[in-house]
């Protein structure tokens, strides 16, 4: 007794391309929204970073009832937070993910009591491709986002 159904081995030439086709029209449209997500997922945990040594150094501040100095340098894309001559912590990497930091100061200085030393608040935008973060630390030494 003889089948009549005939089996098919592999795929076409036809079949292939259309397939291919396919993946790099999907691959065109959800590489640019991936490369988006990619820099706010930077830019928040940067931001998320920057927002927990302001609070270190004010905790530091008050718990050692001594001068903190949280500084940021925007051409390495770092803060350093200092205290007398010690240097207590500092974050550099986000130049490597490629975010850059802009303040409108220098430096914050946190005083015994926890509070900010100084006349003005303090600006800080993160920014990577169009994603973009701002802190602003106040006049007393709060940080808001």
């Amino acid at each position: 007794m003889r089948s009549s159904i005939t089996s098919r081995a592999g795929t076409t030439l036809l079949e292939l391309t259309i397939v291919l086709t396919l993946i790099g029209i999907v691959s065109g449209i959800a590489a640019p929204r991936l490369r988006a997500l990619r820099d706010r997922i930077d830019v928040r945990g940067a931001a998320n970073d920057a927002d927990a040594l302001y609070a270190f150094a004010r905790r530091r501040a008050l718990a050692r009832m001594t001068r903190v100095v949280v500084s940021i340098d925007p051409a390495a894309a770092a803060i350093t937070v200092v205290e007398g001559t010690d240097t207590v912590a500092r974050r550099a990497e986000w130049a490597i993910r490629g975010v850059r930091l802009d303040a409108s100061r220098g430096a914050t200085t946190y005083g015994p009591t926890g509070a900010a030393i100084g006349g003005s608040n303090l600006t800080l935008v993160l920014q990577k491709g169009a994603a973009a973060d701002t802190l602003t630390v106040s006049r007393i030494g709060r940080v808001r986002r």
